[in-house]
């Protein structure tokens, strides 16, 4: 042991080489694993720490009755085997992750949005995914402040969530609507494959939806038909080659056809009037498109989702059945609006309802629809949620057209009053546009602040917001919003009407 001591003492200038390989060796993890090695980080901080206490500063310590040289080199020699070890693993894993994106982007033409690892974990977002988005950094970070939620399968969850549900180690399509936090939506239909080379599996990528080489599967356009054929739904595909719908089934008899193949004239005489200009409009690019318009059937009037995709290298503009469950608003009831207020009463001691009422939405409904109507009805409200700086606003329904919004903060409550006195606020009327036809939106509000009400009970405070609602909503008062203020205790002057309340008065009935 004193043989290697004094070895190690008088050839000290191979520990700095040691160390030097350990810092190349950190530098090398760093660049290759694109974010801070944490293990490696403490690792060759401590190696280089203990070299300069034992060779500068505590040099004659001995512990355990060996020099802190010593202790310093196996610090040293552990930090090496450690970086060696991660070394190896992080660059094992950075080529096979390289041949992941090089072998899809020689197998595919479809536009890749995410690769995913072996275990179906998010390896990275593209850049093209991050344009779509509108996100100047492909950074984690970034999308958790610019997307608010993800829609799938009919299942609302915010960024971290969805990576999580979309972790199964099978093969399958998405229909996902993703809102952002500047209130628009997107609809994307992805595909996730696995990505297999030499009998390996790389990984799994998300891609727009399309026909893919990665597993070398070819398919006609029978199969295709088939499959559509096979979801026994109304849906049809317009062929840009052939000019020609294609029918399933279910929309054959919908449209009440016999043939399954239908000229363009054909097909655009089911279509509502004023909806024809939608589609002579359309351009078909390689980007995702949506529109939407209403096709007589045989059972009225119903609205259809036109969207193209990219199949065998060829576009389709596949149109489907619709309600615009991705486009609507989850309202809240009653008893949540109640039990809501109470909890932000008891923590703020002070909580404002603005209530609306729709005057004229009512109007549209016979000619859009209830669902459209429920997509204006979301699109007014994110409006006015932008408009007061609510990021995830909760809004609740208490009956046809009639809903409440919540405002938790004085600041924001006393902003929106300004606004209604200055006239620059969307609440009381508004354009929203859906399908590019402007609907004008005229409300009734009432407003309401607990210091105004009787007493703090939600019952109480909601039922005074609905007084204003009445008056605003009433076509006599001169407004088409209204505060609620509590009405002033009439004060009763005793000697006016007549009546003496002094002692002697009350003494001298006494004594009758």
């Amino acid at each position: 042991m004193n043989k290697v001591l004094e070895f190690i003492l008088n050839n000290s200038n191979y520990l700095i080489t040691i160390l030097l390989v350990v810092l190349m060796l950190f530098l090398a993890i760093l660049e290759k694993k694109r974010k801070l090695p944490l293990i490696s980080l403490i690792m060759t901080g401590l190696a280089i720490l203990g070299y300069v206490l034992a060779a500068f500063i505590l040099k004659d310590l001995e512990i355990f009755g060996l020099k802190i040289m010593m202790f310093a080199v196996g610090l040293a020699v552990l930090a090496l085997f450690v970086n060696i070890t991660l070394y190896l693993i992080t660059t094992y894993i950075f080529y096979f992750r390289l041949n992941l994106v090089k072998f899809t982007a020689n197998s595919t033409v479809n536009k890749v949005y995410a690769y995913l690892d072996r275990r179906s974990r998010l390896i990275n977002f593209t850049e093209e995914f991050a344009n779509l988005i509108g996100i100047e950094k492909n950074i984690k970070k970034k999308y958790e402040e610019i997307i608010l939620t993800f829609l799938v399968d009919s299942q609302e969850m915010n960024y971290d969530v969805f990576l999580h549900y979309i972790r199964t180690l099978e093969e399958r399509d998405y229909r996902i609507s993703i809102t952002l936090n500047d209130g628009k939506n997107l609809l994307l239909d992805l595909m996730k494959r696995k990505v297999i080379y030499n009998g390996k599996l790389l990984g799994f990528v998300l891609m727009s939806y399309g026909t893919t080489a990665l597993d070398g599967a070819s398919f006609d356009s029978r199969t295709f038909y088939n499959y559509l054929n096979f979801l026994g739904e109304p849906i049809c595909y317009f062929d840009f080659r052939t000019r020609r719908y294609i029918l399933t089934g279910e929309m054959m008899n919908l449209l009440g056809v016999s043939d399954n193949q239908l000229g363009e004239n054909n097909f655009l005489s089911a279509v509502v009037k004023e909806d024809l200009n939608l589609i002579s409009s359309r351009n078909l690019t390689d980007k995702l498109h949506k529109i939407y318009y209403r096709l007589n059937t045989n059972r009225g009037r119903i609205w259809f989702e036109e969207s193209n995709i990219n199949y065998e290298g060829h576009y389709y503009a596949i149109i489907h059945k619709t309600d615009f469950s991705h486009s609507k608003m989850n309202f809240r009831n009653l008893p949540e609006l109640l039990e809501t207020t109470k909890l932000i009463y008891e923590r703020n001691n002070w909580i404002a309802l603005l209530l609306v009422k729709f005057s004229n939405l009512p109007k549209f409904i016979p000619d859009i629809g209830k669902d459209v109507g429920e997509v204006i009805l979301a699109k007014y409200f994110s409006q006015v949620a932008s408009e007061l700086g609510l990021k995830a606003p909760k809004v609740y329904r208490l009956e046809d057209f009639v809903y409440v919004l919540i405002i938790d903060k004085k600041e924001i409550y006393n902003r929106f009053l300004e606004s209604l006195n200055t006239g620059k606020t969307s609440f009381v009327k508004t354009g929203i546009i859906f399908n590019e036809i402007k609907y004008e939106i005229e409300n009734a509000l009432g407003i309401i602040s607990s210091e105004n009400a009787e007493n703090p009970h939600p019952e109480t405070i909601l039922k005074a917001g609905q007084e204003a609602l009445s008056l605003a909503a009433d076509d006599k008062y001169p407004e088409s919003y209204c505060i609620y203020i509590p009405k002033p205790t009439p004060t009763v002057d005793f000697k006016d009407m007549g009546i003496d309340l002094s002692d002697n008065f009350l003494d001298d009935i006494l004594k009758e």
